[in-house]
């Protein structure tokens, strides 16, 4: 039983009590089934490991394809031999951008962060919007270079907040000439008033006709994990065009419901959602 887990099947979102809150929206294109959503993400409470990949929409499962094998290998190896061991099995021509860190809590809290590609990780104060630590954009994608990049240790404090997210969401944000505007980043104190007010700019930005790329997001309160009690992992995207033309004509109910009945009800295959069980 998951009851920490709940899902909105019709948002596409995910959320771990008020530690973690995850959603994946489809770029403006996707009614038409011709494409897949090459955004997936990883969360993993028991690992303290959260992940977000971005691969083209011609091999949209190359990024589901690299957060299995690293979640897989969370089962047997540590954090990150299990990152550079699904890195180096990647096929060449699997190419997808990677962002991912393990939060360590002791002998002091801090974020292990690797990254590689063109998605975004940001670490802010909570109660400013101030980003604390943003990783570089750099050309090191999965796929393509035979080793993951090294990693970039952050300390955190009780106000670090942390956001990963696909390039989609820089197309958003970019739109009103904000980059990464500190009442935005403020906002995701409150989990359900950041994921709203996105949905809402999404679409406003549709109705003006305007495109961007698929999302995919990941708001992280790295000290109210301490209250979330051990769960399933999960993994959400990474779907073929088939998956994304069911889940666009699909109606879903939008409100939030236990992992455990979604799946009875067979919403979690729709939204494109993998659970990652617990070790027996």
């Amino acid at each position: 039983m998951n009851p920490t887990i709940q899902v909105n099947p019709a948002l596409r979102a995910v959320r771990f009590g008020n530690a973690v809150t995850a959603a994946l929206i489809g770029s403006w294109d996707k009614n038409n089934g011709m494409f897949g959503n090459g955004d997936c993400l990883l969360v993993d409470v028991r690992h303290r490991v959260f992940a977000l990949s971005d691969a083209s929409e011609r091999s949209p499962q190359a990024s589901r394809r690299l957060l299995q094998a690293i979640a897989a290998g969370m089962c047997t190896a540590p954090w990150p031999e299990c990152l550079h061991s699904a890195w180096c099995s990647q096929p060449y021509v699997q190419k997808a951008t990677f962002v991912g860190i393990q939060l360590q809590m002791n002998p002091r809290p801090e974020a292990v962060v690797f990254s590689g590609g063109d998605s975004t990780l940001l670490i802010f104060d909570g109660r400013t919007g101030k980003i604390l630590y943003r990783n570089p954009v750099n050309m090191h994608f999965v796929g393509r270079m035979s080793a993951a990049p090294s990693p970039v240790r952050v300390p955190l404090t009780p106000e670090s907040r942390i956001l990963l997210a696909s390039d989609g969401l820089t197309d958003v944000l970019d739109r009103n000439d904000d980059g990464h505007p500190p009442q935005f980043l403020r906002s995701m104190n409150h989990p359900q008033s950041w994921l709203a007010w996105l949905l809402d700019e999404v679409r406003r930005l549709r109705h003006e006709a305007f495109l961007h790329d698929d999302i995919a997001v990941i708001n992280i309160d790295p000290f109210a994990l301490k209250d979330i009690n051990p769960c399933d992992g999960i993994l959400l995207g990474g779907t073929t065009a088939s998956e994304e033309k069911t889940f666009v004509h699909t109606a879903l109910p939008n409100q939030w419901f236990s992992i455990d009945r979604a799946a009875c009800t067979g919403y979690l295959k729709t939204m494109g959602l993998i659970t990652i069980p617990l070790p027996e």
